[in-house]
């Protein structure tokens, strides 16, 4: 059913004013001669002196017609119609330019063919697939690919100190998503490339980090710890320390 709240709101309040005036029932028999009344018609009952309106509900023919009535009151299908509530129409989310990140990453996977350079990109709302075109003059472009999905970016919210690669680092650090979420892994599914992040150091080096543990401790932020430094041939970038604000972008694996 299409309709709008002035009459939803009105068909619902005469369904409870009917339920309330047909809360009393009814059974009395009449001869043979009223064959003429059938289910759904009103009759008059005059009960101690007081008439009342009765809707029948059930017949039941033998020497007699019984009859099975239930109390109705037709005022209430009379219910006033209010006017319609006017909703402007709620204005579209606005579709700003998408934040995007340029990394410089070491060969991450052998088999693949070289990679001079990756693009994270993400928009909130996401527009759908985001065309990326490349110019080599600023004057000509061509379109390089498209983005079909938000990648998951954000920046560190604390200090990271350098530390050791190869091994585990017992340090932490917090991360605030644009968008998007994270959750932690086995050692086995890290060791197999899972929960990889790049994080962008001050003299805008890129150097990739693995993380076991990423807990949620407010709105899109994560404490990340647990960690692989360096990885992929990026240990070269790490520098003391990772700077509050860095620019850090999400994967779910290294591929």
């Amino acid at each position: 059913m299409v309709t709008n709240d002035a009459q939803a709101a009105q068909r619902a309040e005469i369904w409870l004013q009917d339920l309330w005036a047909g809360r009393e029932s009814a059974e009395f028999a009449l001869p043979q001669s009223q064959i003429a009344l059938s289910l759904g018609d009103v009759v008059g009952l005059t009960v101690n002196g007081r008439r009342r309106l009765v809707e029948i509900s059930e017949i039941s023919d033998t020497e007699s017609r019984a009859i099975r009535a239930r109390s109705i009151d037709p005022e209430v299908f009379n219910l006033a119609l209010s006017p319609p509530r006017r909703r402007a129409p709620a204005a579209p989310a606005a579709i700003a330019p998408v934040h995007a990140l340029v990394l410089d990453l070491p060969a991450l996977d052998a088999a693949q063919p070289t990679v001079l350079a990756r693009l994270a990109v993400f928009a909130d709302p996401w527009p759908g697939p985001v065309a990326v075109w490349a110019s080599s003059d600023g004057l000509s472009y061509s379109r390089a690919g498209l983005a079909l999905a938000p990648s998951i970016v954000g920046e560190t919210l604390d200090d990271l100190p350098a530390g050791p690669t190869a091994r585990w680092h017992n340090a932490g650090f917090r991360v605030q998503l644009y968008g998007g979420a994270i959750a932690s892994v086995s050692d086995s599914a890290l060791f197999s490339g899972g929960n990889a992040a790049a994080v962008q150091h001050a003299d805008g080096a890129w150097e990739v980090i693995q993380f076991a543990n990423a807990e949620l401790v407010g709105d899109r932020t994560y404490a990340l710890s647990r960690l692989l430094r360096g990885q992929a041939g990026s240990e070269w970038a790490m520098t003391a320390p990772l700077p509050a604000g860095a620019p850090s972008c999400c994967s779910t694996s290294i591929s």
